[in-house]
């Protein structure tokens, strides 16, 4: 099995008969989707058959955690507890997304959240720039 990630939540996946496009679609703060478009032989023997099957069922389980996985980080995004930052190294294109918004938006680097209206300034002034 192989798995090689996109920027930023898109996929593909290869099992050893099939493989999959997939696509995590956070829907809410509190709900993701999980799209996956499949790709197989049609003309399997019976072995190949029993092979694919074992393949859909570690498929839909893998779905189905990396579903259970966005939802708790959504959640926990809203929590007092929650600090910003990478929550894995180990997830490079998540570790490199985190790095594109620091980058992208200074404020995102600052320990502290910004005072109340801070971003809307900041927002307005990029958007409108002050003339000279």
């Amino acid at each position: 099995w192989l798995q090689v990630d996109f920027e930023y939540n898109m996929g593909i996946e290869f099992y050893p008969s099939l493989f999959t496009v997939f696509q995590l679609l956070p829907l809410a703060s509190d709900r993701t989707a999980v799209r996956t478009s499949l790709y197989a032989p049609h003309d399997l023997n019976a072995d190949e058959e029993e092979l694919q099957a074992i393949d859909l069922k570690v498929l839909d389980e893998v779905n189905a955690e990396d579903k259970v996985i966005c939802e708790r980080i959504q959640r926990g995004v809203k929590t007092h507890g929650y600090q910003p930052g990478p929550l894995s190294e180990e997830e490079s294109g998540i570790a490199d997304f985190h790095q594109q918004i620091r980058n992208l938006i200074p404020i995102t680097q600052s320990a502290d959240a910004p005072a109340q209206g801070e971003l809307e300034i900041l927002n307005r002034n990029l958007t409108n720039p002050p003339r000279r």
